[in-house]
């Protein structure tokens, strides 16, 4: 083992005496957020005047109705379908013998009432051509690695649930599931020309349509969010200036404690709902994402998103605009994730059989390593490793 567990274990009782330390003025801060939110709760309208005129430095949630707003779980489901997917990836390696990456989906359908049933399996994509190896951006070769390859995922998982939607029998209410965001990632500072980043997202946005088409509802869920979305609208109401221009007022305030709005800048939205409080199973109200691109380039699939108490934490639920604007759509994605959280022991129980579908452990990607060069060898293609491959594999001094 190289990791040095006694000079660790002192900074980790370093950083909870840290903790422990600024608890109190968490908790302060805390309190004075809840005590802006009922201040400014029933003024929504005018809180959004004021946030669509402002530019701050952080994203800014847009209420769509009172901040305080509370909705409680609807009624129990007889029956329902959730489908669900996620995914998992290897990387191109280029000290292997040859440059590939592998995508493994999950795809999960649990049917529950009268007709129970399920559906679990991983589908594995393999990339290997140059079409799927390279993109062209602005006269330039991008090899598909990292970012790149977590928009393809996110595209390839989005695909594999529309896909399940339209297989699904209709005799039931069915749900979409997805873990994380629904807002693509927007491969900024790539070099990637927006006619690309059009289609990436266009591809995203057309699994979107086919779901909406079906009138199956899809939302993602985000386990322990770290948002501050809601809190920095709180921010901007409580802003002593008539418009929240950061820039403007406070660019030579950037350490943040000199701010106006400082108290409220370490607190979490999870954390304001927790004390507001919401009770197990109940909602909040929705807000408008502030991403640009889900402002910019998502149309009727703009993302809205709600706080849910689910029993053991408060997730953060995302949904396209038509999702959010159908009271029954939004009602049966409610009741689906709360019945999902209590079966999956505080997850949704699709979402997580669709972790364990898609995931790749150190083993898997080992074994996936040797298959491919077993089968090069086999078929008497060149295997060579890197020097730097060659160097793990055989250490001595």
């Amino acid at each position: 083992m190289t990791l040095d567990l006694s000079g660790i274990s002192r900074q980790i009782k370093q950083m909870g005496e840290a903790l422990r330390e600024n608890d109190a003025e968490a908790q302060t801060h805390l309190r004075q957020a809840i005590a802006a939110l009922r201040a400014h709760a029933h003024d929504s309208a005018a809180l959004r005047q004021k946030i669509d005129s402002s530019r701050t430095y952080w994203p800014v949630g847009r209420p769509t109705e009172s901040l305080n707003a509370r909705y409680p779980l609807p009624g129990p489901l007889d029956q329902y379908t959730v489908i669900a997917t996620d995914g998992s990836q290897i990387e191109p390696d280029r000290h292997r013998g040859a440059l590939c990456y592998l995508l493994n989906i999950g795809q999960v359908l649990l049917r529950y009432g009268p007709d129970a049933r399920a559906v679990l399996r991983s589908v594995p994509i393999l990339g290997f051509k140059p079409d799927d190896l390279h993109i062209i951006s602005n006269n330039r070769r991008f090899l598909v690695q990292g970012h790149v390859l977590t928009v393809k995922r996110s595209i390839a998982e989005a695909e594999a649930l529309a896909a399940l939607a339209e297989q699904s029998r209709a005799d039931a209410p069915l749900v979409g599931l997805q873990d994380g965001t629904l807002i693509m990632q927007t491969l900024e500072g790539w070099g990637i020309e927006d006619q690309l980043r059009e289609q990436l997202t266009g591809r995203f946005l057309d699994c979107l349509e086919r779901l909406r088409r079906l009138e199956v509802p899809i939302a993602s869920y985000i386990s322990r969010p770290r948002a501050a979305d809601v809190v920095n609208a709180l921010r901007v109401a409580e802003c002593p200036y008539p418009l929240a221009l950061c820039a403007q007022h406070c660019r030579e305030l950037l350490n943040t404690d000199g701010e106006p709005c400082a108290g409220l800048a370490a607190v979490l939205d999870r954390l304001l709902f927790a004390l507001l409080p919401l009770a197990d199973g109940e909602r909040s109200g929705l807000f408008l994402s502030s991403s640009p691109i889900s402002l910019e380039r998502y149309g009727e699939h703009r993302i809205h998103y709600f706080y849910l108490n689910v029993g053991r934490e408060i997730a953060r639920v995302e949904v396209p605009e038509w999702v959010a604007r159908d009271p029954a759509h939004l009602a049966l994605v409610h009741a689906v994730i709360y019945d999902q959280c209590r079966r999956g022991d505080g997850y949704p129980r699709s979402l997580a059989e669709s972790h364990e579908k898609a995931v790749i452990g150190a083993a898997d990607r080992d074994l996936f390593w040797r298959l491919v060069d077993s089968t090069f060898t086999a078929d008497h293609l060149p295997t060579g490793l890197s020097q730097k491959e060659r160097s793990k594999k055989i250490r001595g001094l």
